[in-house]
Parts: C-alpha cells; structure tokens; sequence
C-alpha cells in the first residue's frame, strides 16, 4: 500500500535479549505469544511490527509497573 510503512527488527535473538534485559529462552516465550496475538510477524531473523500501538501500550505498561513495584517480571503483565 502506499504510503504505508512497514516496521522490521533484525537481529540475533541473543542480541536483542541482551538488549530487552532478558534470557533468550524468554524471549522466545514473548515473540511467540506477541506472534499468536497477531501483533507481530516472525520470518527467519527479521521480525515485522503489525500493530506497534499495542506494542507501545504493553511497554508502557511494563514501564509504569517497573516503577510501582520497584521491579517486574514482563510474564506477569502480559499474562
């Protein structure tokens, strides 16, 4: 479509856990349930954002309850 954008991330799953702050076993676990919930597309390394305002609103989020709880575990307000 024109004028539409599409949003990709590629990297090694190692890195972007290292960069999320998070085991790659969890990583794993989270792409899949953001992939089941139609908020992402996985192909090989790259993975496509479809629906980055719900993305954004799971961050935000995780970030408030960071800050309430003086720390998180990400399963716990995704779940």
């Amino acid at each position: 479509d024109e004028g539409k954008h599409k949003t990709l991330i590629v990297l090694p799953r190692e890195d972007l856990a290292n960069i999320i702050g998070t085991a790659r076993e969890n990583l794993g676990r989270l792409l899949k349930e953001f992939k089941d919930d139609n908020l992402i597309k996985i192909n090989g390394r790259a993975i496509e954002i479809i629906d980055f305002q719900a993305l954004n609103k799971i961050a935000f989020s995780n970030y408030w309850g960071f800050l309430d709880n003086g720390g998180y575990k990400l399963e716990c307000f995704w779940k």
